[in-house]
Parts: structure tokens; sequence; C-alpha cells
């Protein structure tokens, strides 16, 4: 007995597999979120961009003042707002710990590209060294930098229709005072 046609002609159809087929610029996005991701955890493990001597000695209510205000310098430069911001306290070795955080910047994907360019410019112009710049599709990807006192700063195209990027800024390890 063959294959059921979807055509009505008689002639057999192929079965269509169980997943979805992912294209290039899909994965490399995939390879961007997750490492996006595995940079958020960055400071339990030793902590990313850690700056060279001892940690800074700061509150939390301090390093999420901080957090917050990169957070609103970023969306100012492209001209949108933070929304949906998600902060958390992580533990560092050492008794010190980071604070993340993670905003969502309303942007239609047709704006990202810009956006990014209009970031990078900024960046450049105040010294800041840019630590990764990818564009996936000509209209999604990522950038981020590091500012002198050691916050991460990095802006992602999260999702294959995105309406908006995500922000995610990060303390280096602070020591408590």
């Amino acid at each position: 007995m063959g294959v059921p046609s979807a055509h009505g002609d008689g002639t057999p159809t192929e079965p269509r597999p169980n997943f979805i087929e992912v294209g290039p610029s899909r994965r490399r996005l995939a390879v961007l979120i997750v490492a996006g991701v595995l940079a958020l955890a960055g400071c339990g493990s030793g902590g990313p961009a850690e700056p060279a001597g001892a940690p800074a000695v700061r509150t939390q209510a301090q390093a999420r003042a901080d957090v917050a205000r990169y957070a609103g310098q970023t969306a100012g430069i492209i001209r949108t707002m933070t929304t949906n911001p998600v902060v958390t306290v992580a533990a560092c070795a050492g008794g010190l710990y980071s604070v993340q955080a993670v905003y969502r910047l309303p942007l239609y994907v047709t704006r990202h590209a810009k956006a990014r360019a209009t970031l990078r410019a900024a960046w450049l112009a105040n010294k800041l060294p840019i630590t990764l710049d990818i564009t996936v599709d000509g209209y999604r990807g990522a950038i981020s930098t590091i500012t002198p006192d050691g916050y991460t700063i990095d802006v992602v195209t999260i999702t294959p229709r995105p309406r908006a990027l995500s922000l995610q800024v990060r303390s280096p390890c602070l020591k408590k005072p």
C-alpha cells in the first residue's frame, strides 16, 4: 500500500520530519543567544571582565543603581526605553557578588542594525571597546562593550520575529562594604 497523496493525483508524498529545519542565520542567532546567556552566568565561574586589582567595594543598592544607569543611557542612545526589567544578584567566588539585569528595548527588527550602529559610534566615541559586533541577516545581531569600571553591556536580537532588543547589563564581581 502506498503513501497517501497530498497532491490528489496519486503521487506519493514524502513523510515530513518531526523537526523544523533551521537555516544558517537562525543557527548563528541561536549561538548568539546561548553566548549571551552564558555570559550572564559568567561571574559565578570566575567572572567576566573583572577590573585589574582588588574588586570594587559597592553596596547592592549602588550596584543596582549603576546597572540601571547604564541601561538607561544605552536605551537613550538608541532613542527607546527600557521595559520588563529582571534584576538578579549572583554570587561570585571569594564571597563577592555581581548584579545582572535584563531589559526589553521595544524596537522593530528593521531598526536593529541602525540601533547597533548608533551604539557602536557612541561607544567608540567614548573610547569603550567593542567586545562583540555581529549581524546575522542584515537586521538581527548583537553588540557588546565593557565600561571602564568593568560593567558589561550587551544588546542582542533575541527572537526570529523580533519586536524588541534584549539589553543585558552586568556588574563585575564586587565586594560588599
